[in-house]
């Protein structure tokens, strides 16, 4: 399956099994992936599933390469719900040390949430769809709302994508 870690031992991606355990390394404290190298080998086919992301934090950026060959992620599907909206929510900034709160609330969402100085080769989508209920909507937007959303970046490659080069694909 290979590590990610270096362009001679890529990640490997030969199925939806495999893409789901890309996400789910870098969500693990210090993910070498984050920064690493990622494969296609095949085309994946994520139906069946209501897809979090890869790089899922906003604090942890996808920095690294993927080299899709050509391949194609079909049948991608992110709902937002009131059931999993906190799922794709992140709170960025922090409290100093004299109290100063610079602290908000961001929503990216996309195959590949954030991005900083990565690169994307050759990557397709094919099938892909993006849906947030009007009801999360309301509750991010509220007056009252417990959490006060500053912002959403939406994409269905890359939701916040920062100095990113993306190669070929459609």
């Amino acid at each position: 399956q290979g590590s990610g870690v270096s362009v001679n031992d890529p990640f490997i991606v030969a199925n939806a099994t495999n893409l789901e355990i890309a996400a789910n390394k870098m969500t693990e404290p210090a993910a070498a992936l984050l920064s690493g190298y990622i494969n296609f080998v095949e085309d994946i086919d994520l139906a069946g599933y209501n897809w979090l992301g890869l790089a899922q934090d906003h604090n942890s950026p996808f920095t690294g390469t993927i080299n899709a060959n050509g391949h194609t992620v079909k049948n991608m599907s992110i709902n937002i719900n009131a059931d999993n909206y906190a799922d794709y929510i992140d709170v960025m900034g922090e409290i100093d040390d004299q109290g100063n709160d610079d602290r908000y609330v961001a929503c990216s969402v996309g195959f590949i949430r954030n991005t900083v100085g990565a690169t994307i080769n050759a990557l397709s989508l094919e099938n892909a769809k993006i849906n947030i209920s009007k009801e999360v909507l309301e509750i991010l937007t509220a007056e009252d709302a417990a959490v006060e959303l500053d912002y959403i970046r939406v994409g269905l490659l890359v939701g916040d994508a920062r100095n990113t080069v993306i190669n070929g694909g459609y």
